[in-house]
């Protein structure tokens, strides 16, 4: 930022993602009832989700939604029906967003409802690192237009990316509302990807409101610009064992070496106040362990049904021993 001053210039700050929580089904909210009731829940059947890809900038502008259907043929008059002013999208055959579609979104979409100058001071673009963001043409693409594509440190979009920190949450809050509304008014109706549109109006306008996006590029310290935003204990990777130091493991060694020095003398000096049960204790474990003397040493018969009759020499018996017709 400070190498293409873009301190003091918000408007080039922009933070892009695509968010996957409009479903078509639809989970209602958790209440409270007595054990004897069974409370009336209102779902939709299972189906499919559709993908909605947003931007903003520090400054408090967002970039008209750009949605990504489950399908193969892109209706525009009833798939984005309803949809905010300059909204914009295409099909997938998941509803999830790739390399092509991300690419796609950038030079035909984003651009068009933002200003910038080729020649004058870069445009700065963040974004996860999810596969479906990162291809060598797209590099290509964004140097050719003066952009600066940055891709934040893995597992810390929960805490570096405004969107996530601010934006897609009371998002998705507002949509869940909608579905639970668009479920009671109407009844037996289930909710398909034709309603994506006009129910993800409100919350992307709220969602992404430039109050929401402003204080979220506050609170991820990008702008302004303030590494002292983010506490370092979030960023440490978690820890299962905890690992001695050279200190602490001589420490335990000599804990232990004087433990055993101790049971040891104690084993060896006779009490004078028990005379006669230490006596007993050391008899005791003299009987044991001649049990086990007993019970390791093998016996007789042992030893001969282990001798190997196959590599066994006959016995030479004496002549007279011999049969008296020989």
């Amino acid at each position: 930022m400070t190498q293409n001053n873009l301190h003091d210039q918000p408007q080039k700050i922009f933070n892009t993602d695509d968010e996957s929580a409009l479903q078509t089904e639809h989970n209602p909210n958790r209440i409270v009832h007595d054990i004897v009731v069974k409370p009336q829940s209102v779902t939709s059947p299972r189906s499919s989700n559709v993908t909605i890809i947003g931007a903003g900038n520090a400054f408090g502008n967002a970039v008209p939604p750009y949605y990504v259907f489950p399908g193969v043929k892109f209706d525009r008059a009833l798939l984005l029906d309803g949809t905010p002013p300059g909204s914009d999208g295409q099909c997938s055959k998941t509803g999830w967003s790739n390399s092509d579609i991300f690419k796609t979104y950038l030079e035909n979409h984003f651009l068009k409802y933002i200003s910038h100058d080729i020649s004058a001071t870069p445009l700065l673009i963040l974004f996860d690192g999810h596969c479906s963001h990162v291809s060598l043409t797209l590099q290509d693409w964004a140097e050719s237009k003066n952009i600066i594509l940055f891709i934040l440190p893995p597992h810390c979009s929960h805490i570096l990316q405004p969107l996530d920190i601010g934006c897609f949450g009371p998002l998705k809050a507002c949509y869940n509302r909608e579905a639970q509304l668009f479920m009671h008014r109407n009844p037996g109706c289930k909710i398909t990807r034709f309603n994506i549109g006009q129910m993800s109006c409100s919350p992307n306008q709220k969602g992404l409101s430039a109050q929401n996006l402003t204080s979220s590029f506050k609170k991820s310290g990008i702008y302004p610009f303030n590494p002292k935003a983010i506490d370092t204990t979030e960023l440490v990777p978690a820890t299962i064992y905890h690992k001695a130091t050279s200190d602490e493991a001589t420490e335990s060694t000599m804990n232990h070496s004087h433990i055993s020095q101790d049971v040891e003398n104690t084993l060896n000096q006779p009490d004078q106040r028990n005379g006669p049960s230490q006596e007993l204790s050391k008899s005791a474990t003299l009987t044991i362990q001649q049990f086990e003397f007993t019970i390791s040493a093998p016996k007789e018969h042992d030893i001969l049904s282990d001798h190997d009759e196959s590599n066994s020499q006959p016995l030479l018996l004496p002549l007279e021993n011999m049969h008296p017709d020989i």
